[in-house]
């Protein structure tokens, strides 16, 4: 994927190293999912190793050109793209594929972002909150893409995410925020703080190498998945609960490994993690039934898990015009397919097929 390192090696280089983490008392059903690279399925390459694929089409913008899509947002009636680098515009689109908005205000008044950082879809308005992490401000607009107010926030933050009540949840990036040591704090949608929850790992505090999505909302329960590390979180309650643990053997980078690393410049862990042929850039994102992770070893890999089967495809994603899944719809997960040509998008639906094993 020719569009992945540039973005990793600016934000979001994961190196993951087990660790200890405080969970719920008694708690039960981990599921322990082993990658096993001897199993990896060759027969056909990705993306025909599905069930189906639904292909949507997106209207063009000569003035506002989609570059790297960062992120995506997919629901009944809208399909929404971040891109942060190239045009640094949110682009909103209707389910045909028509483009209905382009919030680009690019500045430091009202109603405008230097950058935008993150977004999010209230469900209750429909209104879009943009975060703009330079400036440490949230604005709003209407779903017809008019700016309804701004407000500042006083923590440092890199990602946002709604929760069911319509307050916003905060990553600080592993920064740690001024009431203590936690990876994530709440504020309403005035800016005042809530509370802070899920205390950061002291170890590792300071290290700013994140995975692409690390707060992530599936079936309107949240999951964190914690700077290095192989471990994905519920948060029901706002205390995590460990669900899923990845067991990538000896290609997993040991505590030893983690303890050099930091101090090391975040640009030089990716060429130790290659030199010593360890997994990185770990990612999730799933539906209702299936976890999907992807990473980096050797090349770029997809990893499937049927949660109710136990059954898990892994697949090289050796097509270098199509993204990783950003996005899920029901149970399908959603790619960005880019033009060999033109680098212009295009929205693919993709069901996985656990039969081929």
């Amino acid at each position: 994927m020719k569009y992945t390192f540039f973005i990793l090696i600016i934000s979001i280089l994961t190196i993951s190293c087990t660790r200890n983490a405080n969970t719920k008392n008694g708690q039960s059903n981990i599921e322990l999912i082993k990658v096993d690279f001897s199993k990896e399925y060759t027969q056909k390459k990705f993306p025909n190793t599905n069930y189906s694929m639904r292909v949507q089409r997106l209207e063009d913008n000569k003035d506002f050109p989609v570059g790297y899509v960062d992120k995506l947002i997919v629901n009944d009636e809208r399909i929404y793209l971040l891109d942060r680098s190239k045009s640094q515009s949110i682009f909103v689109y209707n389910r045909a594929g028509t483009l209905l908005q382009v919030i680009n205000r690019i500045g430091n008044g009202p109603g405008e972002f230097t950058s935008p950082t993150d977004f999010d879809v209230d469900k209750k308005t429909d209104n879009l909150l943009v975060m703009d992490a330079n400036l440490r401000k949230i604005l709003i607009y209407s779903p017809k893409g008019n700016f309804i107010r701004e407000f500042k926030y006083d923590s440092f933050a890199i990602r946002l995410l709604l929760d069911d009540e319509g307050n916003i949840i905060l990553d600080n990036g592993n920064i740690p925020s001024p009431e203590g040591a936690y990876y994530l704090s709440r504020i309403d949608q005035n800016g005042k703080h809530l509370n802070s929850f899920f205390p950061a790992d002291s170890s590792v505090l300071g290290i700013t190498l994140n995975s692409r999505e690390p707060l992530q909302r599936t079936e309107n329960e949240l999951f964190f998945l914690p700077v290095l590390s192989n471990r994905i979180y519920s948060l029901q309650d706002d205390e995590p609960s460990l669900v899923y643990q990845i067991d990538f053997g000896k290609y997993w980078p040991d505590n030893n490994f983690c303890e050099q690393m930091k101090k090391v410049h975040p640009l030089k862990i990716r060429q130790f993690m290659f030199e010593n042929n360890y997994v990185c850039f770990l990612n999730y994102i799933q539906t209702k039934d299936v976890l999907h992770i992807d990473f980096y070893k050797d090349k770029n890999y997809s990893l499937y898990y049927n949660k109710q089967t136990k059954q898990s495809l892994l697949v090289a994603m050796e097509d270098e015009s199509m993204s990783f899944p950003l996005a899920t719809y029901g149970n399908e997960f959603v790619f960005i397919k880019y033009n060999e040509i033109t680098g212009a998008p295009t929205v693919v639906f993709y069901t996985v097929n656990f039969d081929l094993l």
